[in-house]
């Protein structure tokens, strides 16, 4: 027993858990919010003066630039990297859904992607692109219903390189419909 509570922790000091807080970027505040087992919430928001970010693009990146470094400073970043799940401005990212055939996964995938391509207010080659399967609908034959998100890639890299450079480290980037 007492081998197994020994194992248990050194397999905790070998692979920790890291903590990784929420960033979320709009037009006017900048928000993050870490909740930790055992630990006090770690929470702060900023407001953006208006210009900084218009319709979800970066405007002012020395100023966006300065809010992020602050924000960093607030939730205790200071000197080391804070991990976070990146919530992108909501106009920056178009989303829509849409029905597929049930397929095979291959063929799936294939259909997604052309569907993507068709359903693109931008340029789908410049242009960061993602779904996630939401359900079926059984009413015009089963089809599986499909959530798309579109986003400019220059935006958004942008956005995450100036959130890199301020000191969180990024562990994922999703929009808010999620």
């Amino acid at each position: 027993m007492k081998f197994l509570l020994w194992l248990k922790k050194l397999a905790k000091r070998l692979n920790p858990v890291l903590p990784i807080g929420g960033l979320t970027i709009t037009d006017d505040s900048l928000y993050f919010l870490l909740l930790q087992e055992g630990i006090a919430p770690r929470m702060a928001t900023l407001r953006l003066v208006p210009g900084i970010i218009q319709d979800g693009r970066v405007k002012n990146g020395a100023q966006f630039q300065q809010a992020l470094t602050e924000l960093h400073r607030q939730v205790g970043g200071e000197g080391k990297p804070v991990h976070a799940v990146l919530s992108l401005p909501p106009a920056l990212v178009y989303t829509q859904s849409f029905g597929v055939p049930l397929l095979q996964e291959a063929r799936l995938l294939e259909s997604v992607r052309l569907n993507l391509e068709m359903i693109s207010p931008i340029d789908f080659n410049t242009a960061y692109a993602g779904w996630q399967k939401i359900g079926e609908n059984q009413a015009e034959g089963t089809q599986t219903e499909i959530l798309g998100a579109l986003a400019e890639a220059k935006a958004v890299d942008e956005v995450t390189a100036a959130v890199e450079r301020a000191g969180f480290v990024i562990a994922a980037v999703e929009f808010p419909a999620l």
